[in-house]
């Protein structure tokens, strides 16, 4: 034992030391650049934007990217954000994510910006003009979109297999990848068609921008971000409650849900503290507390992770001589009442038609152990007789921890497993209800064992980077709400999101025998995030027309394997 005891104080030192060469270099500059691909340029609210992140580094020979993607929508009459979502960027600093607009998203200007932590710390940011039209209320006079432009390839050329098709009917299209010597080149691109009309705008191909280094208009922030190359990072402070003074002390963080994750960090001198969230998803509650029984007064403070920049105004997508908003529709151009009409009744045939066709992708990241390592006992109460007491299910059925009485107050010792001749802690371990740490025991054996649905044990010392605990005893519940256990009053609880679980894109098959006749009045064909090209350059995408008619839109954009822009735009008419 006495060797094991010398031996793991090197291996602690060499395994910090391998992490901090894993981090990059904070006092280099590395500037990253977004661009931001979107299915349309304008959408009714109530409609789903579908969209792609991009971004690279000017610097080739470092391989540093951010993992986090981060999108702010926001208004320019109010210019805060309306919707705010992080994005998980794949090895190749590509992300697909969906924003749902509101149906109480009032009809005006809007703009969305892309952006990473460690852009937003240079004041580095991508951002592109899009307009929402709330067709449930009172709408104001529009503003008529510019013809198509001209049709455009940079690096990239796709061909359709007809120019004219009727509806229901498939579309297969050729893509060809190149670069300056027209030498073919694998491309990772983005793919959306839509039906263009006098609501919609055509982006010109700004993504040619990431070509060369683009100066920003904002300031840089005075504080400092941390980078986010493998994770996204939650940030925070804690300080006394009655003088501010920053406290130097464990941290424990819990991020709620049905499979709870527990973390328990030390904080900095300066009270600071920050956590690499790995695989986080979707929204949950993020709870903060502080490892100080004999200390009472805290006040915990978790910084969000976007951008607080105020942006500069938009321009405005209303004619400026009838920009009244007591206007209603009637005193618009008729092609763009009709228009309206059309897209509102088409956005509620697909609500009620398809809306349930929109299904989760599959997870990038699947963790399904709490602990760091394998419990050594796990019992599922509902295999057993149900009892009426906590102290019972513990002294029946769980056998690596033993119940103690000590005054008045009951105690949960558990087994040392890794001793030769394993005995059990004589102190208290940690015990988490739901991920929450909690140190009351007496509400602990108050619980109704009713509610409880799992006992995990890691029967050994747990070793965090914030504290060393005698075995952890994890209890669950089957709500996941910890049974109505009241937090510690000084406990923050913040409503911090994960990445976006990513959607898939439904796209009707009516090659298929008994298809359901439902109206198909889709103003987006196709969205496809991850459209590849071989080492040939060659690849292909397929899909069918709908019930409209109309001229429809192929936009084709992303990067090649090198970092080099690619972009095409051509169309093609439904009758």
């Amino acid at each position: 034992m006495r060797n094991k005891h010398c031996i793991l104080p090197w291996f602690l030192v060499a395994l910090s030391l391998h992490a901090a060469a894993q981090i990059p270099n904070a006092k280099k500059t590395y500037r990253e650049q977004a661009f931001l691909h979107t299915d349309r340029n304008c959408y009714l609210a109530g409609e789903t934007v579908w969209m792609k992140m991009y971004t690279v580094n000017d610097d080739t020979t470092d391989g540093f990217h951010s993992a986090i993607g981060y999108i702010d929508l926001y208004n320019e009459s109010s210019r805060m954000p309306s919707i705010q979502a992080k994005l998980l960027l794949d090895s190749l600093s590509h992300a697909a994510g969906t924003l749902e607009i509101p149906d109480s998203l009032p009809t005006g200007s809007y703009r969305l910006r892309a952006y990473t932590r460690n852009m937003e710390q240079y004041g580095l940011f991508y951002e592109k003009n899009i307009r929402i039209v709330n067709t449930f209320e009172p709408v104001p006079r529009l503003q008529k979109q510019k013809g198509l432009p001209a049709p455009v390839a940079y690096h990239l050329q796709a061909s359709t297999n007809a120019g004219h098709f009727g509806k229901r009917q498939p579309v297969k299209i050729t893509i060809n990848s190149f670069d300056d010597t027209h030498a073919p080149i694998v491309a990772n691109l983005s793919a959306a068609v839509y039906r263009m009309n006098a609501l919609q705008s055509l982006d010109s191909p700004d993504i040619r921008q990431l070509a060369v280094p683009q100066q920003s208009h904002y300031l840089s922030k005075d504080t400092f971000h941390l980078p986010e190359p493998y994770n996204q990072v939650l940030t925070g402070r804690i300080t006394d409650k009655k003088t501010g003074a920053p406290l130097q002390v464990p941290v424990m963080i819990t991020v709620t849900g049905q499979s709870p994750r527990f973390y328990c960090i030390p904080a900095t001198r300066d009270g600071d503290f920050s956590l690499d969230l790995q695989g986080y998803s979707g929204n949950a509650d993020v709870i903060v507390q502080a490892y100080t029984p004999t200390h009472n007064g805290y006040l915990v403070t978790v910084y969000s992770p976007f951008t607080d920049f105020t942006p500069p105004r938009t321009p405005a997508f209303f004619t400026e001589e009838n920009n009244d908003s007591s206007r209603t529709s009637a005193a618009m151009d008729a092609s763009l009442q009709r228009q309206l009409l059309e897209d509102h009744i088409g956005a509620q045939v697909w609500q009620t038609f398809y809306g349930d066709s929109i299904l989760p992708a599959p997870a990038r990241f699947r963790d399904t152990t709490f602990f760091f390592t394998k419990p050594e006992e796990e019992v599922m109460l509902d295999d057993y007789t149900r009892f009426t007491t906590v102290e019972e299910v513990f002294r029946e059925f769980i056998k690596t921890v033993m119940v103690r009485k000590y005054g008045d107050t009951l105690h949960l010792h558990v087994l040392n497993s890794q001793l030769v001749n394993p005995k059990f802690f004589d102190t208290d371990p940690l015990i988490l209800l739901d991920g929450v740490p909690v140190f009351d025991n007496k509400r602990i054996f108050a619980l109704n064992p009713l509610q409880l649905r799992k006992v995990s044990v890691m029967a050994h010392k747990a070793f965090y980077p914030g504290g060393v605990f005698n075995g952890v005893v994890s209890i669950q519940t089957y709500a996941g709400d910890m049974a109505g256990y009241k937090l510690d009053p000084n406990a923050m609880v913040a409503d911090y999101s994960g990445t976006e679980l990513p959607l898939q894109f439904y796209v009707p098959n009516y090659a298929r025998k008994n298809v359901p006749s439902m109206p198909d009045q889709r103003n987006t064909l196709y969205w496809n995030p991850a459209v590849q090209t071989d080492s040939n350059g060659n690849g292909a995408i397929s899909f069918y027309t709908g019930d409209e008619p109309g001229v429809y839109c192929l936009v084709l954009q992303g990067l090649s394997a090198q970092g080099k822009p690619c972009y095409t735009f051509s169309t093609f008419t439904v009758e």
